[in-house]
């Protein structure tokens, strides 16, 4: 095992910066797809929000006691984690995001309140119809942080193996054959 000290494998450093870039691109998408259909009951229409409106005022769902929006903090940190090499903490940071983003289908069950833009008087309820690409998009830039994690860590406690079959052990001792390599599983 490297000392604490050593600089990681360049492939691990790629595939984390890979990990982070591939979030941010399908968070970017994410922002620039219809997230959400609603239905506003005063004004009788349909709309879909795109995940930069509601980037912008998704935080203002904490007066609805909807707390999706909270999950974009959640994944920042997350990535932010992910490539100090932070594997724990963005690990419990992703899965607080996907379970605080999962909030926002909560949305479903407690409309948001309207009101017409003709009085400002009349109050209905904005309805979610459905979740949209974006939404979806959204959700997965969160799962590609955790996957990540998980793939790091199991490619960290892979033992080093040497020749097929063989797996290497501290320097002097003589390695073991690996079963599963020879197949007598």
């Amino acid at each position: 095992m490297p000392p604490p000290s050593a600089a990681p494998a360049p492939s691990l450093e790629r595939f984390r910066r890979r990990a982070a870039l591939a979030s941010l691109g399908l968070y970017v998408l994410a922002c620039a797809t219809p997230a959400v259909a609603t239905y506003d009951t005063v004004n009788r229409e349909y709309n879909l929000l795109f995940g930069a409106e509601l980037l912008l005022i998704g935080c203002l769902g904490v007066f609805a006691f909807n707390y999706g929006w909270f999950a974009n903090l959640f994944l920042a940190g997350s990535g932010f984690a992910l490539l100090m090499r932070k594997d724990r903490t963005a690990l419990v940071l992703g899965v607080l995001a996907i379970l605080v983003g999962l909030d926002t289908l909560y949305w479903y069950e407690k409309p948001m309140l309207a009101t017409s833009r003709a009085n400002q008087v009349e109050t209905g309820e904005l309805q979610l119809r459905y979740p949209s690409i974006g939404f979806f998009l959204w959700m997965a830039s969160m799962f590609v942080l955790v996957i990540a994690v998980l793939v790091l860590r199991q490619r960290s406690r892979a033992p080093a193996s040497g020749p097929a079959g063989f797996i290497a052990g501290p320097p002097g001792v003589a390695g073991r054959s690996d079963p599963r390599a020879a197949g007598e599983e």
